[in-house]
């Protein structure tokens, strides 16, 4: 005979597979205080109206330093959700990479944005080149370019964020860069 099927937990014996996975990662602008940090704007929405998570969901906070904060839900409002901190994790990068890729037309430079922060880029100079045939994304583009590092780097549990610098001409580049920065 076949053991009955419990359709309350799964045949592995946990609460199904969010108990075995990673908590959501969110961005947060700045360290927590006092234990308690605050979600708010694009990220705030994502939390609540996409992952439609609740008072008491496990998550994990990535600030711009690359330190990794794990704590609960404690609140969940329309202006912000507040964090109970319970574990602090600060990972550094292996390197420290700058990708400085011709800016190109369209998607194709959506997708150099995304593979270079997956890949754990630390920062992404667009570099205007006198024969591109982009002269100037704009800088709708460019703030588009850093949500898409940010979602990346959430994605891929990266150390930190890409940074993803204003576009510059070649001879800016050079410039910009120390000689301890080139290899």
């Amino acid at each position: 005979t076949t053991p009955a099927f419990d359709h309350g937990r799964s045949r592995m014996g946990h609460d199904g597979v969010r108990a075995m996975s990673r908590p959501p990662r969110f961005a947060i602008d700045e360290a927590p205080v006092a234990g308690i940090a605050l979600v708010r704007g694009a990220e705030l929405h994502h939390m609540r109206d996409v992952a439609r998570l609740r008072a008491r969901a496990a998550v994990a906070l990535l600030a711009p330093d690359g330190t990794e904060y794990r704590g609960e839900i404690e609140s969940i409002g329309a202006e912000r959700a507040t964090i109970r901190v319970a574990s602090i994790e600060s990972r550094a990068r292996a390197a420290s990479l700058i990708l400085a890729p011709a800016v190109i037309k369209g998607p194709r430079m959506d997708f150099i944005v995304e593979k270079a922060a997956e890949l754990g880029a630390a920062e992404l100079w667009p570099i205007l080149c006198a024969r591109g045939v982009v002269r100037s994304p704009g800088a709708q583009r460019v703030e588009r370019w850093r949500r898409l590092a940010l979602a990346a780097a959430k994605q891929s549990l990266s150390a930190a964020p890409m940074k993803v610098r204003d576009p510059l001409g070649f001879a800016d580049l050079i410039g910009a860069a120390s000689g301890d920065r080139l290899h």
